[in-house]
């Protein structure tokens, strides 16, 4: 089981994300680059990205957002981070509006 973790910054969240692609994928993570297409560059079939998914948001404790993200529209490391720190920020906003905002 992995550790909760707060989202760090980009190149780092980058970095993070290329490690458990590697990891998830079993490939050396020189093959992994930001920008790879990580169906058609790096082989991963629906249920490796579906699982990518779930292990990233996890790390950053996001995984009961995993049922609302469609898998195929975060085709790279890139855009996985993105929407990283897109629900990150969503999730900063909500827990700093409270009720009497």
């Amino acid at each position: 089981m992995t550790t909760q973790a707060s989202v760090p910054p980009t190149k780092e969240l980058l970095e993070e994300l290329r490690v458990m692609c590697a990891e998830t994928l079993e490939i050396p993570i020189d093959e992994v680059t930001v920008d790879a297409d990580l169906s058609a560059d790096l082989g991963a079939d629906s249920l490796t990205m579906d699982e990518l998914l779930i292990v990233a948001l996890g790390r950053y404790g996001m995984e009961d957002r995993a049922v609302n993200v469609q898998v195929s529209s975060y085709p790279t490391i890139s855009a996985l981070a993105d929407l990283i720190e897109q629900l990150n920020d969503e999730g900063n906003n909500a827990q700093n509006s409270g009720p009497d905002d």
